[in-house]
């Protein structure tokens, strides 16, 4: 009964235009929402959240990046050289495989004719072992992505503590408001049997006197518990992210439960499973990882390669061809 009595209360206000401040409180309709439901609203439509869900998506970009570290690297090239040096004049002919008994001639040999050389080019190399440098800059950048997750599970945590702050607070004022109201039932029942007392002189006219300024008193509290009423809604509808034309009517209400864990039990509960402190864990990962990638700069490195090259006199033509492939050292 004192439930419905709420809902009639609030229902009430909100057509009378006092639950919140609109040009047109009959703009938009109360909606009757559970504390989970607006909490449900409340992280979906927070900005800051969404700010958090794109971070958390740049983290797992930067994590794809790391990927590169392990794929091989693709070259193609275009070149062309003239020359009449003895020993680049040589080469080409030999790279374009036109050589022949007559350029053994000493003559040619000594003083050749300029040669014109196009080369393409393809060059392909693959990374072996890098100092740990890829592996420790992937493990990096997933301990980054984990502590974006942590940070946007303690952004949600916020938005419902603070939703459930507000609804509860809504709540309270309410029943606030009911409690004055069935006050001032009674104290105006109370002027009328006063009034009747006093004109049947079994009562003074204090009596009566108290009575209306009684009646008074909670008339100024019911103003000041409406206005209450109507700041916790527009607190709620801030921390919701709703519109100022929103009108949200509790479906809770408060009831009294039982803990079946002890205190000791639910501060170790909470310690183990708060984001921020999940998320520190994670970033000083992070920054282990990124000392081992450091390191790896200092190790030697070793690389496969790869290379094809297409020589010839002609533009776009082919008449020498040659590859190699091998692996290098480099000390970092």
């Amino acid at each position: 009964m004192r439930k419905l009595l709420f809902y009639a209360i609030v229902a009430g206000m909100v057509l009378a235009g006092t639950w919140v401040s609109t040009p047109d409180a009959s703009a938009s309709k109360p909606v009757l929402l559970s504390l989970s439901e607006a909490q449900t609203v409340a992280v979906e439509g927070n900005t800051m959240l969404q700010a958090a869900r794109q971070g958390v998506e740049g983290a797992r970009a930067m994590k794809l990046q790391t990927l590169a570290g392990h794929l091989p690297s693709v070259r193609l090239s275009e070149g062309i050289m003239r020359s009449n040096d003895a020993v680049n004049a040589f080469g080409f002919r030999l790279r374009q495989e036109r050589f022949t008994q007559a350029d053994f001639a000493v003559t040619a040999l000594n003083s050749p004719e300029a040669i014109t050389n196009f080369q393409t080019k393809l060059e392909v190399r693959q990374p072996i072992y890098n100092g740990g440098q890829t592996l420790n800059r992937r493990r990096q950048a997933s301990a980054g992505v984990r502590a974006a997750l942590a940070d946007l599970a303690e952004g949600e945590s916020g938005v419902r503590f603070h939703t459930a702050e507000a609804y509860w607070g809504l709540v309270l004022a309410g029943e606030a408001l009911e409690a004055v109201r069935a006050g001032l039932e009674t104290a105006r029942a109370n002027v009328g049997d006063a009034e009747a007392r006093y004109r049947g002189e079994t009562a003074p006219l204090s009596d009566l006197l108290a009575a209306r300024v009684r009646v008074a008193e909670l008339e100024g509290e019911e103003i000041a518990a409406a206005n209450r009423v109507a700041d916790a809604a527009d607190g709620l509808s801030l921390v919701m992210g709703l519109t100022p034309d929103a009108q949200v009517v509790p479906a809770d209400t408060l009831a009294r439960r039982k803990l079946n864990s002890e205190l000791t039990s639910l501060i170790a509960r909470a310690v183990a499973s708060r984001p921020d402190l999940a998320a520190a864990r994670h970033r000083a990962e992070a920054a282990e990882k990124g000392v081992g990638a450091a390191k790896g700069a200092y190790l030697p490195h070793l690389n496969a390669f790869v290379e094809l090259e297409l020589d010839s006199d002609e533009a776009f033509s082919r008449k020498g061809e040659s590859w190699m492939a091998g692996a290098m050292v480099t000390p970092s």
